[in-house]
């Protein structure tokens, strides 16, 4: 970012989005966008705010800024846990994992008023409204599209290594989370078939908050679990009970190469004033 960091560019030195005086750019500020970015990292519920702030600057942020703003978005929603849900906890991996996809676009659940978590939540539409088998991934895409997002989905090929790997993701997920859009993937291993949510493609590897617990890459293509998340209670009280050991990991690309070849990538996307809508 032309030797600035994005927090300078965005406030100071006649950077590509205005001045620290918070100068109004379109109908917000910089200032706006700044505050925004804080208060969804400490509240998941400020994320569409966030979202729309980022679209009203539109051209106004420089594309790197845009991508790092959706970046500190990309890790502000919830952890999730699968093994506290109330329906099968050992195979909901897909719907918590698309509960925290969804959650950064700024799909809000009122968890509380509802008195369910947002993965049990999917859990009962989708198979209220009949779309399928919930382990068939084109038959999650239609759970998705019932939010009110646009959803697709892309198979990966076969890796021959990290580094294929690495230049896969950089050319085919990178860019669309940057754009703005959210993504689980599905991973596998053996006979071990898993979904996980995807946060961000990096340098190392591809970070991802796992709903199973603590995933670990043990060298060139090796990949396990030293850690699963505890089970949650039959009865719990919202709030306080998603801690995990699976929260914000990153793979390795060896460990990529493997889990995902063959295998699939689902992108999810809508504009914040959509969502907004949904929400209305």
């Amino acid at each position: 970012m032309s030797g600035k960091s994005f927090w300078s560019r965005l406030f100071g030195g006649g950077g590509s989005a205005g001045s620290a005086s918070g100068e109004r750019l379109g109908s917000i500020s910089n200032r706006d966008l700044l505050d925004a970015l804080k208060a969804a990292q400490s509240d998941p519920s400020q994320i569409l705010e966030a979202r729309q702030c980022i679209e009203q600057l539109g051209d106004q942020l420089s594309n790197a800024e845009r991508a790092e703003a959706y970046r500190q978005l990309a890790a502000a929603p919830a952890y999730r846990n699968q093994r506290d849900n109330a329906k099968d906890p050992d195979t909901t991996c897909n719907f918590t994992s698309q509960a925290m996809a969804f959650e950064a676009l700024g799909v809000e659940y009122n968890e509380a008023g509802r008195g369910k978590q947002a993965e049990e939540q999917l859990y009962d539409r989708f198979y209220q409204k009949g779309f399928g088998s919930r382990t068939n991934e084109k038959d999650r895409l239609k759970l998705a599209r019932d939010q009110g997002l646009q959803a697709t989905h892309v198979n990966t090929p076969r890796f021959g290594s990290g580094a294929e790997a690495k230049t896969w993701f950089d050319a085919h997920v990178a860019p669309r989370l940057q754009a703005g859009a959210s993504a689980t993937m599905g991973i596998a291993n053996g006979s071990f078939r898993h979904v996980v949510r995807v946060q961000w493609v990096e340098s190392k590897g591809v970070r991802v908050d796992d709903p199973w617990g603590e995933a670990v890459g043990y060298g060139q293509g090796e990949f396990g679990y030293s850690k699963l998340n505890d089970r949650g209670p039959a009865k719990k009280a919202l709030g306080g009970d998603q801690a995990g050991l699976g929260d914000d990991r990153l793979i390795p690309w060896d460990s990529i190469a493997t889990i995902m070849s063959g295998r699939y990538v689902q992108f999810y996307d809508a504009k914040a004033s959509q969502v907004a809508a949904r929400a209305g």
